[in-house]
């Protein structure tokens, strides 16, 4: 009998921290969130989406919902080779992440595609695309879109789990 009151408590407590270790996990599955660029293939309107993420939720500091605006990480912006001689405002998109237009962006959770987005265009392109575009801002990218008819930015999924990483400002 005692025995296995013994197997019982210890069944229970095994339990009980494998649910507190999946609780603190889905605190943290800041991982989930990842920012892919698809390369425009010149000279043809193909576009190849690159292999790893340059981007995951991992490398954020802070995300302000209202405005999309994205700070990094200091070890994530001291790993960017950034080119000084390159102007954002004449070739459009983003210096720190070294992509510019006319490549587009994806944004993804759990490998599920949430929205896509183009860099944003240089300042003498006479459009602008629909939908979310990237841009430099301080220490990080601004999400923007100009037209709400095709504003996709605000997703619950990616609420949830900037939410519970800590992320949103």
């Amino acid at each position: 009998m005692k025995t296995t009151i013994k197997i019982i408590a210890i069944i229970l407590l095994l339990l009980g921290l494998v649910a507190c270790h999946n609780d603190a996990n889905d605190a943290n599955d800041a991982d989930r969130l990842k920012l892919y660029i698809l390369r425009h293939v010149e000279g043809t309107n193909d576009l190849v989406i690159d292999e790893s993420p340059i981007i995951t939720g991992e490398d954020i500091l802070s995300y302000e919902w209202d405005t999309h605006k994205i700070v990094f990480k200091d070890e994530f912006l001291s790993s960017c080779e950034v080119d000084e001689t390159k102007d954002d405002f004449i070739v459009g998109g983003s210096k720190i992440l070294g992509v510019y237009y006319p490549d587009q962006f994806a944004v993804y959770i759990d490998d599920e595609e949430l929205y896509r987005g183009h860099m944003k265009p240089q300042a003498y392109i006479s459009f602008m695309p629909r939908g979310p575009m990237i841009s430099n801002s301080d220490k990080g990218i601004i999400i923007e879109c100009l037209d709400s008819n095709f504003d996709t930015r605000n997703n619950e999924k990616q609420y949830e789990v900037l939410k519970n990483n800590d992320l949103l400002k």
